[in-house]
């Protein structure tokens, strides 16, 4: 990897984490790993951890001083405000790509990075490319469950299906207008894979370069069926809100009245009626019609 203390860094790989004493040393080891012919920088939001992740990071820190940049807290200030500075230092980066890596995952190819820059460098019509992924699940590795059915994706498959896993993705900050209208939202990857849909094409890279790790403490996994519905919920009126086209929005639409009826039909009734503000009489229609069958 080019080294040098004047060059802006060609990518920005964005790094959260919180509790990952046992994971986090094989994600920055997989990150500072990467062979490439450019210079890339590693932001890592560490919140306050109450095990050695902190530990771990600064030794990596001291160890790879122009490669990693440490955002420390003085506080545990939670996952969604950590990732928000995270990401706001890797916009300011200056860098042409933004990559992501949360703490618990981590990447199995060391041209994972090259192979990706080198697609977007020759093909601009492209916002984001993304590659296949293992799942680690009681420490048995296994396939992506997802089945990959095209190579070039577009804002209505996004829309109907999140199929980009946020450990392989590699976007053009170009296509990204700035950092205000994106800090404040949930689930920040799937709303940047949607705002970078509306702008260019999405690559999928049929090559098995990073391992998701699924386990009851990671950020999203640990959360509860119905708390990732409830998150899922607040995102998709976010959506509903921005200026997609009249197609997506009543794409986005029925999987928000899927998200009511599946709440609903799992004894969230008062939740449902207090936040489907939008479309409720369909969202009651879907439940009743369900019921029916």
């Amino acid at each position: 990897m080019v080294t040098n203390e004047n060059y802006k860094p060609k990518v920005a790989v964005f790094v959260v984490t919180y509790n990952h004493e046992n994971y986090i040393a094989k994600a920055l080891e997989s990150i500072v790993a990467q062979k490439t012919d450019f210079q890339y920088k590693v932001f890592i939001g560490e919140d306050y951890s109450t095990d050695k992740t902190r530990e771990i990071c600064l030794s990596y820190k001291n160890e790879y001083p122009q490669i990693i940049e440490l955002i420390l807290h003085s506080q545990n200030i939670g996952s969604r405000n950590n990732a928000q500075l995270v990401y706001k230092a890797c916009f300011d980066s200056g860098a042409e790509y933004i990559a992501m890596c949360e703490g618990d995952d981590y990447w199995i190819d060391d041209y994972k990075l090259q192979k990706q820059v080198d697609f977007l460098d020759l093909n601009p019509e492209f916002s984001l490319c993304f590659h296949d992924v293992k799942v680690l699940s009681d420490e048995k590795l296994d396939v992506n469950p997802i089945n990959y059915s095209k190579d070039v994706y577009d804002i209505y498959d996004i829309a109907n299906d999140n199929v980009i896993n946020t450990v392989s993705v590699l976007w053009r900050k170009s296509m990204i207008d700035g950092v205000a209208s994106y800090i404040q939202i949930s689930i920040l990857d799937y709303y940047l894979y949607m705002c970078l849909a509306k702008k260019g094409k999405i690559k999928y890279i049929p090559e098995v370069m990073a391992v998701y790790r699924l386990h009851n403490t990671g950020m999203w996994s640990g959360k509860s069926i119905e708390k990732q519905y409830q998150v899922k919920i607040d995102l998709f009126k976010s959506f509903l809100k921005d200026d997609f086209d009249s197609k997506v929005k009543d794409i986005l639409r029925e999987r928000l009245c899927d998200m009511y009826a599946t709440l609903y039909k799992r004894g969230k009734k008062a939740y449902v009626f207090n936040v489907a503000s939008i479309d409720i009489q369909r969202a009651v229609q879907l439940v009743l019609s369900e019921f029916r069958r």
